[in-house]
């Protein structure tokens, strides 16, 4: 509980700064019209569970959703920063030993991705990060994940309403994760708020 505390702390701490002066103590200035604050829903995709390149046959993947809040800076006309934090729960199935039963069991864990994206055109993006996730119970799964990491690489598409400061995106992407060797592919959408 205390690591779940201490992440939504992390993510206000976030939305909190963006809300402060431009001028940091680095000098650096960021134009106000340059942050974005948001809500995103993942999902739509499938979740393969891989080892070593070949199929795992311990474990199949069925389904997974994920939910957060994301914060995007501008670095440049080019380039944002993009991060946030993520609930994510994917759905497995056990596939065992003919000895054994069959089993469906989920995985949760919450996620701070940190990706770059590169802006092209006026409507689209390429994005690549990591991600870092810890499961919210604290407690051991099958495998014995406390924590997990992740890359990140996607393209998407954003459009940015004009008489008002929302803005849309829409993001295919594929996620390798470290938790039972997960490939997660899928669409991440999001509605965010120009500050």
């Amino acid at each position: 509980m205390k690591t779940v505390t201490l992440l939504i702390f992390l993510c206000t701490s976030f939305v909190l700064q963006a809300q402060l002066d431009e001028y940091n103590s680095t000098g650096i200035t960021f134009p106000q019209k340059n942050r974005s604050i948001g809500i995103t829903y993942s999902g739509l995709g499938e979740n393969s569970v891989f080892s070593l390149g070949m199929r795992d046959s311990g474990y199949d993947g069925i389904g997974y959703y994920s939910f957060g809040i994301t914060y995007i800076q501008s670095l440049s006309n080019r380039f944002d920063l993009e991060t946030g934090i993520e609930y994510n729960r994917s759905k497995l199935r056990y596939i065992p030993l003919p000895e054994e039963e069959l089993f469906d069991f989920h995985v949760s864990f919450i996620n701070i991705p940190l990706t770059v994206r590169f802006n092209f055109w006026e409507y689209f993006f390429l994005n690549g990060g990591i991600s870092l996730g810890v499961n919210p119970k604290m407690n051991k799964d099958l495998r014995g994940d406390k924590g997990e990491a992740g890359i990140i690489l996607g393209t998407g598409v954003k459009y940015d309403f004009k008489n008002i400061p929302i803005g849309l995106f829409l993001n295919p992407y594929l996620k390798r994760r470290t938790s039972y060797s997960m490939l997660e592919t899928g669409f991440r959408m999001g509605v965010v708020y120009n500050l």
